[in-house]
C-alpha cells in the first residue's frame, strides 16, 4: 500500500512540474513573440522613414530619381542621378520591385557609347525580396576609362528563365 502511495505522489509532483516548466516556457514564448511584433513593426517603420523622399537642399541625402522601365514597371535610383559624372569604383543605389531580382540579386552593367561593357556587377536587394514592393538595392562598379566620354549605366532585370518576354531594364545616361 506504502508503494502505492509512492506512485501517486511521484505522479502528482513530476505532472506538477511538467505544468510549471510549460507555463514558464509558454510565458517566455509569449514574451519573445509580443517583442517580434514590437520589433516587426519598428523594422517596417524604418524602411518607410528609409523609403521617404526627402528634396531640400540643406538635406545630406540625395532625392531618387523615378525610371520607367521598357515594360513601364517603376524603378527609383539615388545615385547617380541622370547624366551624372561617374567615376571608379561606381555606387549605384535605389529601389527596385523585388520581382525584379532572383535570390536578391540583378545586373548592373556600364557601357560605353561604342558600346563596349567597362563593367557588370550584381546589384543586391536590402530587403525582402520575396515581393512586388520596391526593394532598396545597392552595386559597386570598378572600371577602366572607356573610348568616349558618354556612356549609360543600365540594370537589368535578373530573368533565369531566359524567355525574351522576361526581359527588362531601365537605361540611365551617364557621363566619364
Amino acid at each position: 500500500m506504502k508503494t502505492f502511495w509512492n506512485i501517486v505522489i511521484t505522479v502528482v509532483l513530476v505532472s506538477a512540474a511538467a505544468m510549471g516548466m510549460y507555463y514558464v516556457q509558454q510565458s517566455t514564448i509569449d514574451d519573445l513573440t509580443a517583442k517580434n511584433k514590437s520589433l516587426t513593426s519598428d523594422i517596417k517603420k524604418l524602411k518607410a522613414d528609409n523609403n521617404t523622399q526627402n528634396t531640400s537642399d540643406s538635406d545630406k541625402q540625395t532625392a531618387s530619381t523615378t525610371y520607367k522601365s521598357e515594360k513601364g514597371v517603376t524603378v527609383t535610383v539615388a545615385t547617380p542621378t541622370n547624366s551624372a559624372k561617374v567615376t571608379s569604383p561606381l555606387t549605384v543605389t535605389g529601389s527596385v520591385p523585388g520581382s525584379w531580382s532572383f535570390e536578391a540579386q540583378f545586373s548592373v552593367r556600364l557601357i560605353d557609347a561604342q558600346g563596349n561593357l567597362l563593367a557588370d556587377s550584381p546589384a543586391k536587394l536590402q530587403g525582402d525580396w520575396m515581393t512586388d514592393n520596391l526593394v532598396p538595392f545597392t552595386a559597386t562598379l570598378s572600371f577602366g576609362q572607356g573610348a568616349s566620354k558618354n556612356g549609360t549605366l543600365v540594370l537589368l532585370k535578373d530573368n533565369p528563365s531566359g524567355l525574351a518576354q522576361n526581359n527588362d531594364s531601365v537605361v540611365i545616361p551617364v557621363t566619364f
